[in-house]
C-alpha cells in the first residue's frame, strides 16, 4: 500500500491515535487501515488475550500498537488507560470513539440496568474520551476526533435505547464542532443505519433481525475525517 493512503497521516505526521473499542468489524476495520498508514495504535480490552491479539495484528500490519487493560466504560479505568496511551506515544492527534454494543428491545420492555449499561458503553466512554484526550489537543491547537453514531430507520421503534444513546454521540459532535474549531480541532461523525458487526448478532434481546444490507466502508470515513467533512451516511 503507498504510504501515506490517507490525508490525516499527512496532517498528523507523529501519526498517533486511540481507538475505542477496536474489537468489533468497524474498529478493527479502522486499525489495520491506519496501521498500514503507519500510525501508532492505542486501544483497550478487559481481556488480556484478545488485547494481545489484536495488538499483534496491527503491528504485522505496520502499525505500532499500545495495549492498555482497562474497561473504558469506568471513568478511574479510563483515566489509567490514557494515562498509558500518553506515557508510550508522547501524545494524541487523533480520537476515535467507536463504542459498541446494541439492544432491540421495544423502550418499555428495557431494564433498568440494560439502560445504565448502554448509556457507559455508548455515552460516557465517548464523554471520557474527550475528557482525558481534548485538553492535549486544545493544548497543541490541532487534533481531530471522529464518532461513530448510528442514523434511525424504518425500525427505529425496536431499536430507541440504542437511537438515543447514539443521538447523544451525535449532540457531543456538534458541541465539539461548534466551540473547539477555534482551536483547530476537527471532528468528523458517522451516521450509518448500521454496519455489518457482531454487535448487532450478540443483542441481548434479539427481538429484531437486522438489516446488514447497507455496509458503510470504514476508509470512507478516514477520507471524509481528511477532507474535514463533518457528517458521512
Amino acid at each position: 500500500m503507498n504510504n501515506p493512503k490517507y490525508i490525516l497521516s499527512k496532517q498528523y505526521p507523529q501519526k498517533r491515535v486511540f481507538v475505542a473499542r477496536p474489537f468489533n468489524q468497524v474498529g478493527r476495520a479502522i486499525c489495520l487501515q491506519l496501521a498500514a498508514d503507519g500510525w501508532v495504535i492505542g486501544l483497550s480490552s478487559t481481556n488480556e488475550e484478545q488485547l494481545q491479539e489484536m495488538c499483534h495484528e496491527i503491528d504485522m500490519a505496520g502499525g505500532t500498537a499500545i495495549g492498555c487493560l482497562g474497561d473504558i466504560s469506568k471513568v478511574e479505568q479510563y483515566e489509567a488507560v490514557s494515562n498509558k496511551f500518553f506515557r508510550d506515544a508522547g501524545g494524541i492527534d487523533l480520537l476515535i470513539n467507536n463504542t459498541g454494543i446494541d439492544e432491540n428491545s421495544i423502550l418499555g420492555d428495557f431494564s433498568i440496568e440494560a439502560w445504565i449499561t448502554l448509556i457507559a458503553t455508548h455515552q460516557m466512554a465517548v464523554v471520557f474520551g474527550c475528557h482525558f484526550f481534548l485538553p492535549y489537543m486544545i493544548q497543541k491547537k490541532m487534533g481531530y476526533v471522529i464518532n461513530i453514531a448510528c442514523s434511525a430507520d424504518a425500525d427505529s421503534g425496536a431499536k430507541a435505547p440504542y437511537e438515543m444513546a447514539k443521538g447523544a454521540v451525535l449532540s457531543i459532535s456538534e458541541t465539539i464542532k461548534t466551540k473547539f474549531s477555534e482551536s483547530n480541532i476537527g471532528i468528523t461523525v458517522a451516521l450509518p443505519i448500521y454496519f455489518k458487526t457482531k454487535v448487532n448478532q450478540n443483542s441481548q434481546s434479539q427481538q429484531l433481525i437486522i438489516d446488514l444490507d447497507r455496509p458503510i466502508e470504514v476508509w470512507r470515513i478516514l477520507q471524509a475525517a481528511g477532507e474535514q467533512k463533518f457528517c458521512i451516511y
